[in-house]
């Protein structure tokens, strides 16, 4: 019994890793994505200035200041 209910278990997961379709992925080349260098230097203030608005908010809860003290000055 248990061994007819593995080789049906096994029959039918065979058959859906079967029928599943194939993906085929590749890495795409970064020339495809034509960065200017304005692109570049705005999207990296833009980074920064979010990574900066974080550190400055938790120095200031670490100093005492509550969450909405912090954020209403520095919004994210």
């Amino acid at each position: 019994m248990g061994k007819r209910c593995l080789v049906w278990y096994l029959a039918a997961a065979m058959f859906v890793i079967g029928i599943a379709p194939r993906v085929e992925a590749a890495f795409s080349p970064s020339e495809a994505l034509e960065l200017t260098a304005a692109t570049r230097e705005s999207d990296l203030h833009g980074i920064q200035t979010v990574l900066e608005n974080k550190l400055v908010r938790q120095r200031l809860e670490d100093l005492g200041f509550t969450g909405e003290e912090s954020a209403r000055d520095y919004p994210n």
